[in-house]
C-alpha cells in the first residue's frame, strides 16, 4: 500500500491510495512472503472462511467482500481482525472467532461504517455484500446520510458526512497501519513455516486432533477449532483425509452446514475416506432440505452414485435415498441393526416424517442420535419442535436452549424456543427470543408471522399487524398469517380488512379450519346468521372438536331457541377443560330451559370460580337454587347480580325475581 499526494492544476493537493495484491507484499521488517507455494491460494489474514477451508471451486465476489472488509478493519484499527503468531492461529481465527468490534478499537468509527464492515466480515458468504460494488454503493449512502441497502448496516453517519470526512479517518488510521501491520507478529516462526507435513508440524497436528476427540462431546466449537489448527499445520499429512471428515461432521454439528460441506469436499478422490465423506454430504442435504432451509434436491443424486459404487457405506445411502423416496418400510429394513450415528440420525428422519410412527418415536429416535457422543443443535432442534407437538412445552424450551448454547446463530432455534415460551405463557420470553431470531434472519416470514402472534398475545395489536404484513410481503399466500392479520384488524376495529383477510386464508386454503372458525365469529357479530353457520359447518366437517366453531353454532342455535342444540355444542367446548366463564354460563342457560336445574346451578358456579363478578352467571344461579326450592340462596344471588349491574336491561326482570323470593320465605316463615 501506498499513500500520496497529487496536485492538480489550480487546486489543492488531494490524497490518493494505491493498493497493491497483499499476496505479492513483503514484511518490511523480515522480506517473506505473506503467500507461499503449496499453500491454500489466500493471504491467512486476508482469507475468507471458505478460502481457508480450501473451497476454491466455489469462491464468489462474496469471498473478494471478505477480503475489503479486512482491510478496511486494518485501515482504521492499525491491525488486522484476526492475527496470529502463526498461520495455524490466524486460520483458526478466520473459521472460529468473531473480529473484535471496530469500535471497541477506534470509538469515534461512526456506526454505519461499523454495521457495514461487520456485513463484509460475517463468516456465511450470502449474509455479507454480494460484490464489491454493492459495498462501495452502501458506503456511498454512509456519507450521504442515507439509510443502507444491505440488512446488516445499521444507519448512516449521522450529521453532515462528507468524503474528506471518511478519508481523513482512514488516512489516519493508515498512518498507524503500515508500521502495526508488517511487524514481527507476521514472521514465520523459527525453523520455517508452519506448515511441515514430515515434521513437527504433524506431531503438533496429532496432538491437537487427539485433544479435539477428548473434548468434541463438550466442546464441539472448541473441537472445531482445534481441528482446523491442526489442519493448518499439517494440511498434507496422510491423517489429515480423517481430520477434514472429523472436522466437517462437528461443524454440521454446530449448524454450519456450508462449512462442513467445504471440509467434505476438499477430501481427495483417492482417499479412502472420500466415500464416508460423500455420505456425509449427501445426509447433510436431506436433512437442510428436510428442514425447508433449502430445497435444492442435491442430496439425491450424491445418494444414489454412492449406492451404485457398491462398498461398506452403500447400505447406509441405499437406505438415505429410500428414506428420501419415503419408503418407510425399506428404509427401516434397511437401517435394522446397523450401528453408528449416521444410522441413528437416518432412523430419526423415518420417525419423524413416517405418518405412521408410534406416537413418541421421533423423540425416542432422536433421544438416540444424541446419545451417540456428537452433540448435533439441529438435533436438539428437531427433537424439541416433536416435545412441542407432543405438548411438552418445558421439555421444547431445554432442548432448544441446549441447541442454541452449541450453536447460538441458530435462528431456528431461537424461533422454535420463542414458541414454546408462547406456549407456557412467557410472553416476555417469547418475544426477546423472536428479537434474536429475526436479528439472525429479518427476510424469514415464518419468524416474522411467529413474532407477530406473541404481539398479539401482549396486546400489541399495531406491532402484530406490522408482522404480519411484512411477513405477506414475503410470503404473499400464506392463510396463516392471512387470517391473523385479519385477527388483528378485527382488534383495530378494522372489520372490513379484517373480513377481507379471513376470505383470502380461506380462498388460499378452504380447509384451514382456523380461518373458517374465525370469520364465522365475524360474519355472526355482522349479523351475517347464514355465512356464519356455513362456516361453522364446514369447520366442524374438517374438525369435529373445533372450539370456536362450535361456540359460535351454539351462539346462533341459542337465537333460534334450539336449547338443546346449545348444550350439545358446549358440551364438546367444555369436555376439553375450557376455562372461559362465559361459556359456562351460556351452558348454564341452555340446561335451565331444558329443566335441568341442578345442572345449571353446577355451570353457574364454575363460571362463578372463574369470574365471581360475572352479573349473568349470579343470575342462572338464582334461577336455579328457586327452581331447586332455595328461595333464600336464589335471593342472594339475585341481590348480587343488581349489586353488580343494577342498569343492566335485565334488572327490572331480576328484581321481580327478587320480590317473588321475599315472598316465598315470608309465607315459609308464617308456615
Amino acid at each position: 500500500m501506498h499513500v500520496g499526494t497529487r496536485t492538480t492544476e489550480g487546486g489543492p493537493a488531494t490524497a490518493r491510495v494505491f493498493l497493491a495484491d497483499f499476496g505479492l507484499a513483503k514484511s518490511v521488517a523480515t522480506g517473506s512472503r505473506f503467500t507461499r507455494t503449496g499453500q491454500t491460494l489466500g493471504t491467512p489474514a486476508y482469507m475468507s472462511p471458505e478460502q481457508a477451508c480450501g473451497e476454491s471451486a466455489g469462491l464468489t465476489p462474496a469471498s473478494d467482500v471478505w477480503g475489503l472488509g479486512c482491510v478496511l478493519h486494518e485501515m482504521l484499527s492499525g491491525r488486522p481482525p484476526f492475527g496470529g503468531a502463526t498461520v495455524a492461529e490466524i486460520v483458526a481465527g478466520v473459521l472460529t472467532r468473531e473480529p473484535p468490534a471496530i469500535r471497541s478499537v477506534r470509538g469515534d468509527v461512526p456506526r454505519g461504517v461499523e454495521g457495514t464492515l461487520r456485513d463484509t466480515l460475517s463468516k456465511r458468504a450470502g449474509a455479507r455484500h454480494p460484490d464489491a460494488e454493492a459495498l462501495r454503493d452502501d458506503l456511498d449512502r454512509i456519507l450521504r446520510g442515507e439509510p443502507t441497502l444491505w440488512r446488516g448496516a445499521r444507519g448512516g453517519l449521522g450529521g453532515a458526512a462528507t468524503w474528506a470526512a471518511l478519508l481523513a479517518l482512514v488516512l489516519a488510521a493508515a498512518a498507524i497501519g503500515v508500521s502495526a501491520t508488517w511487524g514481527p507478529s507476521d514472521r514465520d516462526p523459527p525453523g520455517g513455516p508452519a506448515t511441515d507435513p514430515g515434521g513437527a508440524g504433524a506431531a503438533q497436528a496429532a496432538e491437537l486432533a487427539s485433544r479435539a476427540r477428548r473434548i468434541q462431546g463438550a466442546d464441539p466449537g472448541e473441537a472445531v477449532a482445534l481441528l482446523g489448527r491442526a489442519l493448518a499445520l499439517a494440511p498434507a499429512a496422510p491423517g489429515a483425509p480423517g481430520l477434514r471428515l472429523s472436522r466437517g461432521t462437528l461443524l454440521w454439528s454446530v449448524g454450519k452446514g456450508a462449512l462442513a460441506r467445504a471440509e467434505w469436499s476438499a477430501i481427495p478422490v483417492e482417499a479412502a475416506e472420500r466415500d464416508l465423506a460423500e455420505l456425509y454430504l449427501g445426509l447433510e442435504a436431506v436433512f437442510r432440505e428436510s428442514g425447508g432451509a433449502l430445497a435444492t434436491g442435491e442430496g439425491r443424486p450424491i445418494l444414489e452414485a454412492l449406492a451404485g459404487r457398491g462398498g461398506p457405506h452403500a447400505r447406509l445411502a441405499r437406505a438415505a435415498g429410500l428414506a428420501v423416496s419415503r419408503d418407510w418400510v425399506g428404509a427401516r429394513e434397511a437401517l435394522r441393526g446397523f450401528p453408528g450415528w449416521e444410522a441413528r440420525l437416518l432412523w430419526a428422519y423415518v420417525e419423524s416424517y413416517d405418518p405412521s410412527a408410534e406416537p413418541g418415536a421421533e423423540i425416542a429416535a432422536y433421544t438416540a442420535a444424541l446419545a451417540t457422543g456428537i452433540p448435533f443443535a439441529w438435533v436438539y432442534t428437531n427433537r424439541g419442535t416433536a416435545r412441542h407437538l407432543a405438548g411438552d412445552y418445558a421439555g421444547a424450551v431445554e432442548d432448544q436452549t441446549a441447541a442454541l448454547t452449541l450453536s447460538p446463530r441458530l435462528a431456528m432455534a431461537w424461533s422454535n424456543r420463542a414458541l414454546a415460551r408462547h406456549a407456557l405463557g412467557d410472553l416476555a420470553g417469547a418475544l426477546a427470543d423472536h428479537e434474536e431470531a429475526l436479528r439472525l434472519a429479518p427476510d424469514d416470514p415464518d419468524a416474522l408471522a411467529a413474532r407477530g402472534k406473541s404481539r398479539y398475545g401482549v396486546r400489541d395489536f399495531r406491532g402484530a399487524l406490522a408482522d404480519f404484513d411484512r411477513a405477506l410481503s414475503l410470503q404473499p399466500r400464506s392463510a396463516k398469517s392471512l387470517n391473523n392479520r385479519g385477527l388483528a384488524r378485527f382488534q383495530l376495529r378494522d372489520l372490513d380488512g379484517a373480513a377481507a383477510d379471513f376470505d383470502a386464508a380461506v380462498r388460499e386454503d378452504p380447509a384451514y379450519v382456523a380461518a373458517r372458525a374465525d370469520r364465522a365469529a365475524l360474519r355472526h357479530m355482522r349479523g351475517d346468521g347464514a355465512g356464519a353457520l356455513e362456516d361453522c359447518e364446514a369447520a366442524l366437517r374438517l374438525d369435529p372438536g373445533c372450539r370456536e366453531a362450535l361456540g359460535t353454532r351454539a351462539m346462533l342455535r341459542e337465537a333460534a331457541g334450539d336449547d338443546a342444540g346449545v348444550r350439545a355444542d358446549l358440551d364438546l367446548v367444555l369436555a376439553g377443560g375450557c376455562e372461559d366463564p362465559e361459556t359456562w354460563n351460556r351452558r348454564a342457560g341452555a340446561r335451565l330451559a331444558l329443566g335441568d336445574a341442578r345442572g345449571a346451578l353446577g355451570d353457574a358456579r364454575e363460571a362463578l370460580r372463574l369470574a365471581p363478578d360475572l352479573p349473568e352467571a349470579h343470575a342462572n344461579a338464582g334461577l336455579a337454587r328457586r327452581a331447586l326450592g332455595d328461595p333464600s340462596g336464589a335471593a342472594e344471588e339475585f341481590r348480587e347480580f343488581l349489586r353488580l349491574a343494577p342498569e343492566d336491561r335485565r334488572a327490572g326482570r331480576v328484581r321481580a325475581l327478587l320480590a317473588a323470593c321475599e315472598r316465598d320465605l315470608q309465607a315459609q316463615e308464617g308456615r
